[in-house]
């Protein structure tokens, strides 16, 4: 989820995990979270195999929610308030 967007995202929960939390919220220097627009999914698809880029799609925008398959499904509008406030409230 974008915080100056305001845009949510549902995530697809791979079949195949052990940690749910560490897969997503790691904050690993190695992996990003890309936005394409499903009209150039193809073609960013057919450049990420052409150079031997590993990629996995996730999910997909949506509006008002950060929602992970089956797990969690959180209002952006709380998220951003939450985010906000922590570090005051430390």
């Amino acid at each position: 989820m974008s915080m100056e967007s305001n845009y949510g995202i549902k995530i697809n929960k791979p079949k195949k995990l052990t940690n749910l939390f560490k897969y997503f919220f790691g904050e690993d220097q190695g992996r990003y979270v890309l936005e394409i627009d499903k009209n150039n999914l193809q073609k960013a698809e057919e450049i990420l195999k052409k150079n031997n880029v590993f990629y996995e799609n996730i999910g997909f925008t949506q509006k008002d929610y950060l929602e992970i398959q089956k797990e969690i499904k959180i209002d952006i509008k709380e998220l951003y308030k939450i985010n906000n406030q922590w570090y005051n409230n430390y």
